[in-house]
């Protein structure tokens, strides 16, 4: 995806938002499609601030993220194609209604693309805004194959839902890549998010257990994204590590050049 970085914006979200489903659904007893009427299209869209187009949504935009299938990965590069056509207002606007939308007939994919898309936002997002995505997250199907995404999603906007993750992750903690076969790693990464001193506690065993250089690095890198205490305490260890990445050429960095450069990006 394309959407990533920080925007200084203050989230608008919609009024009387569209619960219209992954795809447009059939009458089960007239064999009729329904669709969003043209009101509440347009309700889905309506600004809560005053002025015109004040999401600031082209009309191309509003048709497509209404009627999109979110069933078919073929759309699962929505948001990258919602910032092309438009602006950060009008995506922060459709994170809402997209929300709305989700529910366990999505396609993984598409799934994923918006959890990575309410984690970039994360920060610009209302509260009612939080809330959708939430209960889209209560509504979807998590897998493993998603999970990176997933639970990003999940620890940017700080939402809660452990007791209804319980029993779905099968813990597996041997990988040795945080983007390869990690959903444990996500997991306890998003846990670690809700302060959870258990959670701090595995993923320091985790990185404590990884005897080669540049998977120890990965996974230091992965845990600096906690702008925690508690992460920083668990790198203050490693600030000695002559263990090697690896680089393109050769030796890259060692583990104590990599915990020097992340130290200065948590607060003091």
């Amino acid at each position: 995806m394309t959407i990533l970085g920080k925007f200084a914006f203050a989230g608008l979200l919609a009024a009387s938002l569209v619960p219209i489903g992954c795809q447009s659904r059939e009458n089960s007893e007239s064999g009729s499609t329904e669709h969003a009427s043209p009101d509440e299209v347009l309700a889905a869209f309506k600004p809560t601030t005053d002025g015109p187009d004040a999401h600031n949504c082209p009309p191309e935009v509003i048709k497509r993220v209404n009627s999109v299938d979110l069933t078919s990965s073929d759309n699962s590069m929505l948001f990258s194609w919602i910032e092309e056509n438009s602006n950060q207002e009008c995506v922060v606007h459709c994170v809402a209604v997209v929300a709305n939308r989700l529910d366990e007939t999505c396609d993984l994919q598409v799934i994923g693309d918006f959890c990575v898309a309410a984690a970039t936002y994360a920060k610009v997002l209302e509260p009612e805004t939080k809330q959708r995505i939430k209960e889209a997250y209560l509504r979807f199907s998590y897998a493993q194959s998603i999970a990176t995404q997933y639970f990003v999603g999940l620890r940017h906007n700080q939402i809660d839902i452990r007791a209804h993750l319980k029993g779905k992750i099968n813990e597996d903690w041997s990988f040795n890549h945080p983007q390869r076969n990690a959903a444990t790693w996500h997991y306890y990464l998003y846990l670690a998010s809700l302060e959870s001193p258990d959670a701090y506690v595995a993923l320091a065993e985790k990185l404590a257990d990884t005897k080669d250089g540049n998977d120890a690095t990965n996974l230091i890198k992965s845990l600096a994204d906690l702008k925690t205490k508690q992460t920083r305490d668990i790198l203050l260890k490693y600030k000695e590590d002559v263990r090697h990445s690896d680089g393109p050429d050769g030796p890259g960095p060692t583990i104590a050049e990599t915990v020097t450069a992340l130290l200065p990006t948590f607060p003091e």
